[in-house]
């Protein structure tokens, strides 16, 4: 066998899943579109296609270079928990507001948290272990939004804010087991 016939162990293998994530995020842009077509709730302005379309490429991107990055199939879900959560979480926080209404500066703080993820790991220089610490610290920040918010939040804000927190630290526990 020559040696050529061997594929390199770094090179990753094209992902069948790709393609439909990305025409996945296309529909999901596609929605809101369609709603406004079908009735009065939905009353989007050009900035919010903007926003929802920047926020998908990110999170399609983000798990594309992932998969780009490594093999490990552990790697590439601890980084989709995390990209998806934090789409999940600044997606609310901008069309409603996690914590009151949208103008409660608490909100503030969930916007910073992607934030704080992203220079975590990009300081760890995107490997397991240091990503794994980082979404421990963004889980620490979360819970620390629950304990500020705990005196006028409702319950059901405080189980997502709990609720995020613990999508952090999942995403960090399936990292560590990554490399």
């Amino acid at each position: 066998m020559s040696e050529h016939a061997v594929p390199h162990p770094i090179t990753p293998t094209p992902a069948r899943w790709r393609k439909p994530m990305w025409i996945s995020a296309a529909a999901l842009l596609l929605l809101p579109a369609v709603a406004m077509l079908l009735g009065d709730e939905v009353n989007w302005g050009p900035l919010d296609f903007v926003v929802l379309a920047a926020m998908l490429a990110a999170v399609c991107g983000a798990i594309d270079v992932a998969s780009r990055r490594s093999l490990s199939r552990r790697y590439l879900a601890g980084v989709a928990i995390a990209v998806i959560g934090m789409f999940l979480m600044v997606f609310a926080n901008l069309a409603v507001g996690i914590v009151g209404g949208e103008d409660n500066p608490i909100n503030l703080i969930f916007l910073l948290i992607p934030i704080i993820g992203v220079a975590g790991a990009a300081f760890a220089r995107f490997r397991a272990a240091g990503m794994a610490r980082s979404l421990e610290i963004v889980a620490v920040v979360q819970a620390g939004t629950l304990l500020i918010a705990w005196p006028g939040a409702k319950t059901v804000e405080l189980l997502a804010m709990a609720l995020f927190a613990a999508i952090w630290l999942a995403a960090a526990r399936v990292l560590r087991t990554a490399d």
